[in-house]
């Protein structure tokens, strides 16, 4: 985020995932350009991303998203925003995901800052890896050195049980075609318990971690019977870092933009099934998005 915004996508799932981010939402918004001053507007965006990641982790099956969203920005900073996540995977199309994200942004001349509370309304048959989630609520703090940005963040993820994260970010912006044109490269690490994935694990997940797919299950047995617990969860660690390069092209009320993402996570889990422990299997991610929005009223 800079002292110049052209678009706030909100902080979280929607659009985070550009977000993801699908998805390291927490530092703020990624695609900026002159954001009206003194004034409000509304945002209309549909946005594709292909797989939702978090801290490095997915389901076996992917999450490709298409996400229309509508969002209204305030001259205050306040802002509210709502979407849809539809699922366009071949085995399974559905509305996966209802969202809506309340919060307030603030762009000082070299300092960001921020806060949102996003509720998530998962489909009762999606493998989402954060579909045990309820609520997210994210803070940041960013500062421009000009040679590069940095940036801080803290959230806080309610499900079944309360989970705390952070994020710190290093990103550095190009500007090409008069300005227009945005290549904004970068690194993020985050750091989190993972008592929602302990949760995803044993209701939702589509592998069992050996490879066998298994439904949703009370108590957390898989269809087979088995039970399946992540150990050491509430532990606060290191779980992975990103890569991603971010483009975004400014047509006055219309921006075009796109983000690769490469993940690497650190830190696999201790999985038990049936009093068996073996190690989680992790592996490097790269996934992507890709969009439209279009601005109604505010100055140009």
């Amino acid at each position: 985020m800079e002292k110049k915004l052209h678009i706030w996508l909100t902080i979280g799932f929607i659009l985070t995932n550009l977000f993801c981010d699908a998805q390291t939402q927490a530092l703020g918004d990624s695609l900026d350009y002159s954001k009206p001053k003194n004034t409000s507007y509304v945002l209309i965006g549909l946005n594709y991303s292909s797989d939702w990641v978090y801290m490095g982790r997915s389901d076996s099956l992917s999450n490709p998203y298409l996400v229309p969203s509508m969002e209204y920005n305030h001259k205050s900073g306040i802002f509210i925003n709502g979407s849809l996540s539809y699922l366009t995977n071949e085995s399974s199309k559905r509305i996966d995901l209802l969202s809506i994200a309340l919060g307030y942004d603030y762009s000082g001349d070299d300092i960001s800052t921020g806060l949102s509370a996003t509720g998530y309304f998962f489909n009762d048959d999606s493998y989402n890896i954060q579909s045990e989630m309820t609520l997210y609520s994210s803070a940041w703090l960013s500062y421009d050195f000009r040679l590069a940005e940095a940036g801080i963040a803290a959230a806080i993820g309610l499900g079944g049980s309360a989970d705390g994260f952070a994020s710190a970010e290093l990103r550095r912006s190009f500007y090409l075609l008069y300005g227009d044109l945005k290549i904004r490269p970068g690194v993020v690490a985050n750091w989190g318990t993972q008592q929602y994935y302990n949760e995803y694990y044993q209701y939702r997940s589509s592998s069992s971690g050996n490879g066998q797919r298994k439904g949703k299950g009370p108590g957390g047995s898989s269809s087979s019977g088995s039970t399946i617990v992540l150990e050491e969860v509430s532990k606060f660690r290191l779980l992975d870092y990103e890569f991603s390069i971010q483009i975004a092209y400014n047509l006055s009320r219309i921006l075009l933009y796109s983000e690769a993402t490469y993940a690497i996570p650190l830190n696999p889990a201790e999985v038990t099934i049936d009093e068996v422990i073996f190690e989680e299997s992790l592996d490097n991610k790269f996934f992507w998005s890709a969009g439209i929005s279009y601005r109604l009223f505010g100055n140009d």
